[in-house]
């Protein structure tokens, strides 16, 4: 095993755990660091403070893998008798390391986004307006001549009513989807006048909008209103916005606001990147932070928003100095 390890690329293939695969990046790192040799102009390892920090932070993960993940640097500091300036050096150098190296041998296949609606603003309605947007592609329509087979007495019975058939079914297809685009039109306009708040200030001014409302205001069922944005983008003075993404819940604030759960998330996001990454929010903090904004929720609440959006907990933010 240790040869496969050895021969493969990118480094850290066939590793047993996240744990060996970091060790055997590091390892690689101080090989080459080694094989550099000294300076051509002088005795003096040109890295040796590179190499020097590789091998602080082999120590930090051999011995003490469990503390690192949890980001208790001073303890690791302590049981390994090193400076805290050095175990903070030694972590930042491991964030240059992939603990999926195996990542590298897929080609992920990112496919551009294409707006279906295009949202801009009109100043003499004083609101915002939709469109589709058509793209490239010619309008679906029956082959002419077709239709022409269908009034035309000298071709066969047999074929006539089977081409009929065809081009009734044709139409229907093209009715439907004509139809679905005037559904989608329609909904768009309710939520763009329902949500401009956010159209005009940002993410933390989305209202709570569920898709029976506006199923209602529109006169369909539910499920048509479902299907009509599922998968589809707006292009809006804001950027690209999934459409799903102004349907939510939400909670009313202590001036009596409207605020939808990403709005809620938004400001969450908005606490944690201002924090003090020395003394970073704990999750009650946060609560509090936002209950001050008005958007009063629980710390389990808090949480469960937190987790979703990949922030780690607060002992994991925090920043410790040398």
């Amino acid at each position: 095993l240790a040869a496969l390890q050895a021969a493969l690329e990118p480094v850290g293939l066939a590793a047993r755990s996240p744990h060996e695969c970091i060790l055997l990046q590091i390892d690689d790192r101080i090989r080459r660091l080694e094989a550099a040799g000294p300076d051509p102009a002088g005795d003096a390892q040109p890295d040796a403070a590179e190499l020097a920090a590789w091998r602080d932070a082999r120590t930090v993960v051999a011995d003490r893998f469990e503390d690192l993940l949890q980001n208790r640097l001073p303890k690791i500091a302590e049981k390994l008798k090193i400076p805290l300036d050095r175990v903070q050096r030694a972590k930042t150098l491991l964030r240059r390391l992939d603990p999926n190296p195996g990542r590298e041998l897929v080609t992920a296949e990112e496919r551009p986004i294409v707006p279906d609606v295009i949202v801009e603003w009109d100043p003499a309605n004083d609101r915002y307006e939709a469109r589709l947007l058509e793209g490239t592609l010619p309008s679906l329509r029956v082959v002419p001549g077709y239709e022409k087979m269908v009034r035309d007495v000298k071709t066969e019975r047999p074929t006539r009513e089977f081409v009929a058939k065809g081009v009734r079914d044709a139409r229907w297809i093209i009715d439907a989807i004509e139809q679905r685009k005037l559904t989608l039109l329609r909904v768009v306009q309710v939520v763009l006048d329902r949500q401009r708040e956010f159209l005009d200030h940002g993410p933390q001014f989305l209202k709570p909008l569920p898709m029976v409302e506006v199923a209602d205001r529109i006169g369909v069922h539910v499920a048509t209103v479902s299907r009509a944005v599922a998968g589809k983008w707006m292009q809006t003075p804001r950027g690209l916005v999934e459409l799903r993404k102004c349907f939510s819940g939400g909670i009313e604030t202590a001036e009596g606001e409207d605020r939808s759960w990403d709005a809620v998330k938004a400001a969450l996001k908005e606490l944690v990147d201002a924090e003090d990454r020395r003394k970073p929010f704990s999750d009650q903090a946060l609560a509090d932070a936002l209950a001050a904004r008005g958007m009063t929720i629980a710390r389990r609440t808090v949480v469960k928003y937190r987790e979703q959006m990949g922030i780690p907990p607060a002992r994991r933010r925090r920043e410790h100095g040398g």
